[in-house]
């Protein structure tokens, strides 16, 4: 028998594959042997188990004993190590050529029938079990890796027809959830036959073994048919905070047993009947479920292309659907082309491991530019406009185009319906990543909308690849609509730009505002041949919007004597400025850099907030004077912040320039007090350094830190941690603080992603805190008060920024971070 299963190429690993596969999961499929002989699989089940009818395949022990008992191995000298190099190479191989069988059913029939065989075998023992280790290996080496790949070809169903096999059915997905019942049942065998059950081959002892070993296997199932979410809260190799990281699993496996016939997609994706098969598609296909039984395998669209080489023309091509929005950009990339070079060039010299290794699809829509937004942004950047979120968007392409990925850029919603069109998964109702979607999306909180109204399907699905431009940042409460509604009174009664339950890294700030946020920035360029100060008139800027003149002319009379004072306003609005004050028109940014270079002040008026200007200046030798607020400004008391999703309080025009700068650059004052002004503006007249850009602003800075996003960020998987474990520092917060200044209080930086390590009973419980624990879903957890510690339970709320109430203190994750690229660790 053994000699005939030798030559098909077949060996004990075989009979394990069967087992595995049905251990819990049943299939229903035609095989082949070779392609040439044909069997139906629910024959040969039939066929095996007729006998005994018993309607249920073989399980993994019941096979185990048969093998045993026929063999009398003596499991205490057998390798035992090579079964659980067995079990873990099923972990990654989970299907078999199921001609296993028929060797199984012979050799049942072999031991039932021909039990007087057992006793003169003993002397074959070695013989055999040096043959099944050799032949394993050389299995393993010659043959199996074939087989993984032809595995994982055949059930993908990521995008590409499934192929079928020869006379038969293509390959159902199977799950095998059967990591703990494969260890213990091997601990049981090897229980049962060193207390000598391999002593005894009698057919009746062999058929109550396998009687009973089939019973207990349909207890478990049923169990599991039952409550399939308790199953996996016993599985030790999960997390056991996995429902806070897939809190939608437990609903999403409910609706699909009921829904998934109604739509012919799951069905195209292999989802049957079977609970197997749900789990499966929910874990490996659309991530709503812990993965329990191996790695995520690898896209079948996911082949390496290779990095497009930078070229301002391609890139300029690119940007082609309204002339008038890439205007004032293509003419921001062209004037700072070189300089982005000589960046690039110093990121592969000096932070190679960073750069990019393969070539990505990067869908980038602006939103904000689009005729349905109202905001005419590119028809208004020569003429006064703001121009802020034009600079970031300019930089962010330019940095993308250098690290050499394909962008599809638009900045109107029809050419966003057409790219989107080009993915047939944009119209399929399933979940499932099918592999020829854009590896990441860039957006703004228009695009958002946008894009939900053109395709849901597409956002559903591609959610967690977005990344959001939103200025000033996006805080918990308003990024979670439940919460927002059960605080709406609080919290404010309008929330437009909020309510998308995106992770909160996934936004993508103007200045590093908030730790929970993302920091993308901008690019201030570093002047080159800039005056000495000495050499300047003493000239001071005016910084602000046309409304704002009038408020403060005296304001400026208070300071005409002491300076020349100068705008760049549109001429339109001349009759607004005071007749002493020159005014030079609106400017391009080469000859708004010369005036700069001739003045030494550039004075805020307290409006537009934190834009990009302060920075420019600073580079070009001014001291910026940045109006401090009498009182914090927010979206509970400034129409401007009404509608934006944060609670974040600006204490100065731009909270960067006071905290990140200061002086001699900066200096923050109530321009309102009028000898406090003239104080400061005599200082600045006197001051001397050298211009000054922080190393975050540059085009290395940004470099650098965008390539540090694209290797650890990934808002796909729930437990991705960016981060080393080495790098976590908690600390306990005083009461009412936020984990953001308790960390800054220590000299580190919060780090949300830690969160999912600290909300743990475990190991806040390693503070001696509190004898009590409780879950809930507040802003302030994880945190203390008195005797009870809180715990997370709703990881949409986990954040850095909040504050707590005075009888509360937050525990909360911190790390290192670099003096001028606060994004990163200083070991990053």
């Amino acid at each position: 028998l053994y000699d005939e299963m030798f030559e098909q190429g077949r060996n004990l690993m075989h009979l394990l594959f069967v087992l595995h596969n049905c251990s819990i999961c049943n299939v229903d499929f035609t095989f082949t042997i070779g392609g040439d002989f044909p069997f139906d699989y629910s024959n040969i089940a039939s066929a095996c188990l007729m006998q005994y009818d018993f309607h249920l395949l073989f399980s993994m022990q019941t096979i185990k004993l048969i093998i045993a008992c026929y063999f009398k191995l003596n499991y205490s000298e057998f390798n035992r190590n090579m079964w659980r190099t067995y079990i873990a190479w099923l972990l990654r191989v989970k299907r078999v050529e199921l001609c296993s069988l028929v060797v199984m059913t012979s050799l049942t029939w072999f031991v039932l029938f021909h039990q007087p065989q057992c006793l003169k075998r003993d002397m074959q023992v070695d013989y055999l079990q040096n043959e099944i280790v050799e032949l394993s290996r050389r299995y393993v080496d010659d043959w199996l890796e074939g087989e993984r790949r032809l595995y994982w070809k055949l059930t993908s169903g990521l995008g590409q027809s499934r192929p079928l096999l020869a006379k038969g059915k293509p390959f159902p997905p199977t799950l095998t959830l059967a990591l703990e019942n494969l260890y213990s049942a091997l601990h049981q065998l090897e229980t049962w036959l060193l207390g000598g059950f391999s002593a005894n081959c009698s057919v009746n002892v062999l058929h109550e073994m396998i009687n009973h070993d089939l019973n207990n296997i349909m207890r478990q199932q049923n169990a599991l048919d039952q409550d399939w979410i308790l199953y996996l809260d016993k599985l030790s190799i999960l997390n056991k905070d996995w429902k806070l990281l897939y809190p939608s699993c437990s609903e999403k496996i409910m609706w699909m047993e009921n829904n998934w016939q109604k739509y012919s997609c799951y069905g195209q994706l292999g989802v049957d009947e079977t609970r197997c098969s749900i789990f499966t598609y929910l874990s490996r296909l659309e991530r709503q479920c812990p993965l329990i039984w191996r790695q995520q395998v690898q896209l079948a669209g996911d082949d390496i292309r290779p990095l497009l080489l930078p070229n301002i023309s391609h890139l300029h091509a690119s940007m082609y659907d309204n002339a008038q929005n890439y205007k004032w950009m293509k003419q921001r990339m062209t004037s700072t082309w070189s300089d982005w070079s000589e960046a690039y060039s110093w990121l592969k010299r000096n932070r190679r491991h960073l750069l990019p290794k393969k070539q990505l699809t990067i869908l980038v829509h602006m939103g904000f530019l689009t005729n349905a937004s109202g905001f005419k942004f590119g028809e208004s950047a020569f003429t006064g406009g703001p121009l802020g979120e034009l600079v970031q968007w300019s930089d962010l392409i330019t940095t993308l185009h250098f690290f050499g990925h394909r962008l599809l850029i638009s900045s109107e919603s029809s050419t966003l319906k057409s790219t989107l069109s080009q993915y047939s998964s944009s119209s399929s109702f399933c979940g499932a990543l099918t592999g020829d979607e854009p590896d990441l999306i860039f957006t703004d909180i228009i695009g958002i909308s946008q894009i939900r109204r053109i395709s849901a399907n597409f956002y559903s699905k591609y959610r967690c690849r977005l990344r959001v431009l939103d200025s000033f940042g996006t805080q918990a409460q308003f990024n979670h609509a439940p919460y927002f509604k059960a605080h709406i009174t609080q919290l404010g009664n309008d929330n437009p730009w909020g309510g998308h339950s995106l992770k909160l890294g996934q936004f993508f700030t103007f200045y590093p505002h908030s730790p929970d946020n993302s920091f993308l920035g901008f690019v201030v360029k570093r002047q080159k041949d800039v005056k000495p100060r000495v050499e300047r008139k003493n000239i001071t800027l005016l910084y602000g919007k046309n409304a704002y003149w009038n408020d403060f002319t005296k304001i400026l009379d208070s300071i005409k004597d002491l300076v020349e004072i100068h705008a760049t306003v549109n001429p339109d609005d001349q009759h607004l400025l005071p007749s002493y004050v020159v005014n030079h028109g609106v400017l391009d940014s080469g000859r708004f850099n010369l005036l700069s270079r001739e003045a030494k002040i550039f004075l805020g008026l307290g409006f537009p907030y934190e834009g990009p200007a302060p920075l420019e200046a600073v580079a070009n030798g001014l001291v910026f004077i940045n109006p401090k607020f009498s009182a914090p400004k927010s979206r509970l008391n400034e129409t401007f912040f009404a509608k934006k999703p944060t609670l974040r309080q600006l204490k100065s025009q731009n909270s960067y320039m006071e905290d990140y700068i200061g002086e001699p650059y900066v200096f923050t004052i109530d321009i309102s007090d009028r000898p406090a002004l003239r104080a400061a503006v005599k200082q600045a007249l006197q001051a001397e350094f050298e211009p000054h850009v922080p190393w975050e602003f540059t085009a290395e800075g940004m470099l650098e830190r965008v390539a540090y996003y694209f290797l650890h960020q990934d808002f796909c998987e729930p437990d991705h941690l960016p981060l080393n474990i080495s790098q976590l520092r908690i600390y306990v917060g005083e009461s009412g603080a936020s984990c953001s200044d308790t960390c800054s209080k220590h000299g580190f930086f919060c780090e949300p992603s830690f969160f999912s390590l600290i909300n743990v009973r475990s190991v806040i419980a390693r503070f001696s805190l509190c004898p009590e624990f409780a879950t809930v879903a507040d802003l302030h957890a994880p945190s203390f008060s008195q005797n009870v510690c809180f715990l997370q339970e709703n990881q949409h709320l986990l954040n850095c920024a909040s504050d707590s109430s005075r009888d509360i203190q937050r525990i909360c994750p911190c790390r290192s971070f670099r003096p001028g690229q606060v994004a990163m660790c200083k070991v990053c």
